[in-house]
């Protein structure tokens, strides 16, 4: 169930991430599993804010829907931003 929500939010984050990457290819990876993540979760809000009440009654959290998604993105990111700043 909360990959569901892990999908939602990465599809924007994703997208997010892309324009980055037009500019900056590790700016992408890096926005990925930062800044893309509190991108996604502002969208998420945008548009599927009544979700929310869908995981509150299946006893998830907005605090752990959040920490899930960064626990996930992060190890995502960081080891392969750090093999492409050491290839360079």
């Amino acid at each position: 169930m909360i990959f569901k929500y892990y999908i939602d939010v990465t599809k924007f984050n994703f997208c997010f991430s892309i324009i980055v990457g037009l500019f900056s290819p590790f700016g992408a990876l890096i926005t990925f599993g930062t800044i893309g993540n509190l991108i996604g979760i502002l969208c998420y809000n945008q548009f599927y804010r009544e979700q929310y009440y869908f995981y509150y009654n299946h006893g998830i959290s907005k605090k752990r829907l959040v920490s899930f998604l960064f626990k996930v993105n992060l190890p995502i990111a960081v080891p392969i931003a750090l093999f492409l700043f050491t290839e360079s």
